[in-house]
């Protein structure tokens, strides 16, 4: 999808280029220096906001960090080597049926023309009016529960393992397969049976022996196996070991165990489920600052300016939360998904926020290259208007792309499909047509401070001179 984001924007350049020269290779030359700044800067943007998945507690998250972001390198790679290469070869046969000629004019964009006269007459009504509809998109944020699901839920087909989930719990407690583990002092044996066999949703404690058979069942009555002095129970619950609720017992269990003077340590299955899911919220309090600030350096670092970055960023911040609470609507009341995994909203920040602001940049930099001759004002309208096209077919192949994965029975993939498809669409629809243009042509120049390069800037300076 990031491969044929940045091909497109490349190739639509080319053929703007070529209705003005005749030479393919200056033609090339040409479009390759324009498009080199907005396609290195989107695929730095995702690269490394990708990598700061590394600073994750989740080795499933650090894996994909990398591997992605080398994706994303060999991506940029292709669209600045080998593309331009086999459009050098290609010739204008490469745009075949709809070859351009030169005809020194502009391409006809008729309908963002319309667009772009749309915003201009009432900057200030577009842009807060699509605000309303982005902020009532996030009003719906809070129903998004991301506290975990269990394995069973997960999987959206029927399976074996599910069938026989349901047959264990008809005839033995829940919890049977999978107990929880607990390992404590020696000394502190009598207290940590006291609190287990008190405990409600606790069907069996077993002390192991050093024959690995219970030790405190009658009529055996063995010796508890001590290793450094430490003993080994294991608790049965009534609760599947990988739902919510087990997980809900486990952090009981640690709370009550924290009162005795004793290092006690509960692990198993539900204990593992509940760390990984408390580990991927603490990684989305740290990751999700962390790219916001990668991605403000960047692009203050493309535009060279502060406002114009600030304004881009809380743009897409808030397209994020808009998608992300139009997304728990559809999963609560539409697909029936009442939970969701704690790395999806990561994932989906991770994704949308890096991707969506490409189409932002693929806007501003045009609009940046064309201030000084037109200022600020005509020169967005105008990039609104040559850039719509391609941007808007970016986007929906990077939707496409994404959408693909629903078809995977996984409720992860699944949500994730729909969230990230759903907000790159909304990036692509409303951020980049109205909401940035509106936002842009209603402040002015003042968007590019502290740079001075615009048009209207130069005349200002002139009158005060003159």
């Amino acid at each position: 999808g990031a491969a044929t984001d940045y091909s497109l924007l490349l190739v639509a350049r080319q053929r703007e280029e070529l209705q003005h020269t005749k030479s393919v290779a200056d033609s090339l030359k040409a479009s390759w220096k324009a498009s080199f700044g907005a396609i290195t800067a989107s695929a730095a943007t995702v690269a490394i906001a990708l990598l700061c998945l590394l600073v994750s507690d989740l080795n499933s998250n650090q894996s994909l960090g990398p591997i992605a972001a080398t994706g994303i390198f060999f991506a940029w790679v292709a669209a600045l080597t080998l593309l331009p290469a086999l459009l050098f070869l290609c010739g204008r046969a490469a745009f075949w049926p709809v070859t351009p000629k030169i005809t020194g004019a502009e391409s006809s964009h008729k309908f963002w023309n319309k667009v772009a006269a749309f915003v201009e007459g009432s900057p200030r009504k577009v842009w807060t009016g699509t605000l309303i509809i982005l902020f009532a998109g996030a009003a719906w944020l809070p129903m998004l529960n991301a506290t975990g699901v269990s394995n069973s839920d997960i999987l959206l087909s029927d399976t074996e393992a599910k069938a026989g989930q349901e047959i264990l719990n008809e005839h033995f407690d829940a919890g049977a397969g999978s107990p929880a583990s607990i390992i404590a002092p020696e000394e502190l044996e009598d207290d940590v049976m006291e609190i287990l066999d008190k405990h409600p949703e606790i069907s069996q404690v077993t002390l192991t022996s050093e024959s690995g058979a219970p030790a405190n069942t009658p009529p055996m009555n063995l010796e508890p196996n001590v290793v450094d002095g430490r003993i080994y129970f294991q608790a049965t619950l009534n609760q599947e070991a990988d739902s919510l609720e087990a997980q809900d017992t486990v952090a009981q269990l640690r709370d009550e165990f924290a009162s005795l003077d004793g290092e006690i340590l509960v692990g198993g299955e539900s204990a593992t489920s509940l760390d990984s899911n408390l580990t991927a919220e603490r990684d989305l309090r740290v990751i999700v600052p962390l790219v916001l600030a990668v991605v403000l350096v960047v692009l203050i670092i493309l535009l060279r300016a502060f406002v114009l970055p600030v304004l881009l960023l809380l743009a897409t911040v808030i397209s994020f939360a808009s998608a992300m609470g139009v997304s728990a609507l559809v999963f609560n009341h539409i697909l029936g998904f009442s939970n969701a995994d704690p790395t999806v909203p990561l994932y989906g920040f991770i994704f949308l926020v890096a991707l969506g602001v490409d189409y932002t940049i693929f806007l501003m930099t045009r609009a940046k290259e064309e201030t000084p001759e037109k200022g600020t004002k005509k020169a967005v309208l105008h990039s609104l208007t040559v850039t719509g096209g391609v941007i808007t077919s970016a986007g929906v192949v990077l939707a496409a792309t994404f959408a693909a994965l629903s078809v995977i029975p996984l409720m992860f993939m699944v949500q994730l499909a729909f969230i990230v498809a759903f907000g790159v669409l909304l990036d692509t629809f409303i951020v980049r047509t109205l909401l940035i243009p509106g936002l842009v042509t209603d402040i002015g120049q003042k968007v590019w401070w502290p740079s001075r390069q615009s048009k209207e800037s130069q005349e200002e300076v002139s009158e005060i001179s003159s």
